[in-house]
């Protein structure tokens, strides 16, 4: 008795050597309690096949670039149809984004950037922009902190920046923020 592979290997070749569809070889094999394995790694790759309407044996003469059998790709390719090629955004995220956008910039605006291979984040786009300078250190451990701060007019407040945070490296976290508002209104 004939494991599946061989099985369709029998199939492969009776159907090439008498003209016969695979199709119906496939469906005489089955009926008969046998189960074929599918030569199609998906079934989206085995619908796209059959919706096209070409014959088995165009795509069956080359071999499958998965184990498992003929990818969409592998249909694609036989079909003549372009993979669109996926370009990786350049941006770290979409605020860094929408930031350089809304001060038009754009992405040769940051060759030395995309030169080491890094994405441009938010804090690149307000360097570039002035808004941040290089190498002034973060002052705030957290962004809900540097906004609670900044909500409260607490940015350029002479006694509040003369504090120390106390997080890593004197940043101010959300409780630093909390404890001055609290002075203040006492």
């Amino acid at each position: 008795m004939a494991n599946r592979q061989q099985l369709n290997t029998i199939i492969n070749t009776i159907s090439e050597r008498y003209n016969i569809d695979i199709a119906k070889l496939e469906a005489i094999v089955t009926k008969h309690g046998s189960k074929i394995i599918s030569k199609f790694a998906s079934p989206i790759a085995k619908q796209k096949w059959e919706e096209s309407g070409k014959a088995n044996s165009e795509l069956f003469s080359f071999l499958p670039s998965h184990k498992k059998g003929y990818t969409l790709k592998d249909v694609n390719q036989a079909l003549g149809i372009e993979e669109p090629v996926k370009k990786a955004s350049v941006w770290a995220s979409k605020a860094a984004k929408a930031e350089a956008e809304k001060n038009d910039l754009t992405e040769n605006d940051f060759s030395q950037i995309l030169n080491s291979m890094k994405k441009i984040s938010i804090s690149d786009v307000r360097k570039a922009t002035g808004q941040e300078e290089e190498n002034a250190p973060k002052k705030f451990a957290s962004p809900w902190a540097e906004k609670l701060a900044q909500e409260n007019g607490l940015i350029g407040n002479e006694k509040f920046e003369s504090l120390k945070g106390s997080s890593k490296k004197g940043k101010y976290n959300v409780e630093d923020v909390k404890k001055f508002l609290k002075t203040i209104e006492e």
